[in-house]
């Protein structure tokens, strides 16, 4: 698509935005336009070199930006108090870390469950429980999670993290609906394409290059960056980035394939059964299945 012409820059001066695992991948590239538009950034990963990779990009480039190395999974909090520390307030806050621990569900031990779910969800928590009151007092802020379509669709070999990314959305809705009295807009955002992680996973003959990997990143960027800006009035939303597409995600049901007379109490049992397997439910069954199970390897966040 062209760009169109003419259009007002749009602007972070004044804001303060945290991008947790903004060292790396997409976090990176989050982090580097918020930056180059005029927010002032606190940087979180883990592993401090790349935190400090990303900062030195950015002040290089005329930004503003420091690093905070704390696993989120332990101390979210501590990201929100180095954004008060450095520079006075906190305006945006972009749950972007993760972590796999892809096994199946046989194999997989409550350990790599709880382990994915701390980073996920718990991490977010903290970060956002920290966050809030600073939001709710300058009755603004702006709310981003980095979801995937594993937490909507699910993704084989991956109970961990479909849980851990579906209870990102329940989180970002909620917090949407709790936080829009005060200014407060919360939005999900699933990401298609290759990110740092199933780069990682690939076969080495398949994996691209850093540079090719921050490139694809970009496209992504732009629509997270407009989430995160005043001038946005969406909340509650649900979009899927691929490249250059943007949709929107909404929960529909059919109608209703059973009907049946809830006075019959249980003997209203057979009467679901022989309703319920009726062939076009089946095949819809089975469409959904292989579709979840080959379509959604590619879209996992972060």
């Amino acid at each position: 698509a062209e760009r169109l012409l003419g259009l007002r820059e749009l602007r972070f001066d004044g804001r303060v935005a945290v991008v947790t695992g903004g060292g790396r991948g997409l976090g990176r590239a989050y982090c580097k336009l918020l930056a180059a538009r005029g927010a002032r950034v606190v940087v979180n990963n883990r592993t401090a070199e790349k935190a400090d990779e990303v900062v030195a990009e950015i002040i290089a480039s005329g930004g503003t930006a420091v690093a905070e190395y704390s696993n989120i999974a332990l101390g979210g909090d501590k990201v929100v108090a180095a954004a008060v520390h450095h520079f006075g307030r906190v305006d945006v806050v972009v749950c972007n870390a993760g972590s796999l621990e892809d096994k199946r569900f046989a194999n997989m031990g409550l350990e790599d469950f709880a382990s994915v779910l701390n980073t996920h969800v718990v991490g977010h928590f903290k970060l956002v429980k920290a966050a809030w009151p600073h939001l709710v007092k300058q009755r603004y802020g702006r709310i981003v999670m980095i979801a995937s379509e594993a937490g909507l669709h699910g993704n084989f070999g991956q109970v961990n993290y479909s849980a851990a990314k579906g209870a990102l959305v329940g989180m970002g809705q909620t917090l949407a609906m709790e936080g829009f009295k005060d200014g407060i807009l919360s939005n999900i955002i699933c990401t298609e394409g290759v990110t740092r992680m199933t780069n990682d996973i690939l076969p080495e003959e398949q994996r691209i290059s850093e540079q090719e990997l921050a490139e694809a990143h970009q496209p992504a960027a732009c629509p997270v960056a407009y989430l995160c800006h005043e001038t946005c009035r969406a909340t509650a939303g649900i979009f899927r980035v691929d490249q250059g597409h943007v949709q929107a995600f909404r929960w529909q049901a059919d109608e209703a394939f059973v009907d049946f007379d809830p006075g019959e109490g249980d003997a209203a049992l057979e009467t679901v059964a022989e309703r319920w397997r009726a062939p076009e439910w089946d095949r819809v069954s089975y469409r959904g299945a292989d579709a979840h199970t080959h379509g959604f390897a590619r879209s996992m966040a972060y």
